[in-house]
């Protein structure tokens, strides 16, 4: 599934990897098949004009990780690209800061 969105975004460019490789031998791989085994609490952060990764993805990785009742904040950015700038860089540091003393210190 994965190895399909890859090749759907990169309209077909897939680096140095094998463009064919086994289906079981993705399936074994893939994270998205181990969610379940997920116990620590999880923050995701998205540009929602992100032209490197689908916004998608991270939106298809938080519906995943709430259905299965995890621990998981998802944020998304109006106007930031991959990487943040600004306003929307502050934010995030903002929330990253908060998400680590939360769950790391206790607080």
């Amino acid at each position: 599934l994965n190895h399909q969105r890859i090749l759907y975004f990169t309209n077909g460019a897939n680096g140095l990897w094998d463009e064919a490789p086994p289906e079981d031998a993705l399936q074994r791989i893939s994270p998205i098949n181990y969610l379940d085994r997920v116990a620590a609490a999880v923050s995701i952060h998205h540009g929602d004009q992100d032209a490197t990764v689908p916004p998608a993805w991270s939106d298809d990785l938080c519906q995943r990780l709430q259905d299965l009742d995890k621990s998981v904040e998802c944020f998304s950015y109006s106007g930031q690209p991959h990487t943040f700038t600004g306003d929307g860089d502050a934010l995030f540091i903002q929330r990253v800061q908060a998400f680590f003393d939360r769950e790391l210190k206790g607080s």
